[in-house]
């Protein structure tokens, strides 16, 4: 019910770029102080991150919050959720 009332002040891409920065932030911290491996990118591995970004995380949560905004929070929560079986089902 927060996000619906935060949807009313700002845009639906504002709340998803900073969900996801932060989200971002606190796994990347945790890599670097918890888990002692060694983390890199290989630069040929960077256009399947971009995709997996963009359209897996980005896009779903964009969505998301646009639907927020004409639907109740309930309904856009049971359509969100219905995502993995669609995904089951499709894949």
């Amino acid at each position: 019910l927060f996000v619906k009332r935060f949807i009313r002040y700002t845009s639906t891409f504002f709340i998803a770029s900073i969900r996801i920065f932060i989200a971002g932030s606190i796994l990347l911290t945790y890599q670097y102080f918890y888990e002692h491996q060694e983390f890199r990118f290989r630069f040929k591995d960077l256009g399947y991150f971009l995709q997996i970004i963009i359209l897996g995380i980005y896009t779903s949560y964009i969505l998301r919050f646009w639907a927020m905004k004409t639907l109740s929070a309930p309904k856009a929560s049971f359509f969100f959720n219905l995502s993995p079986f669609f995904t089951t089902l499709y894949s």
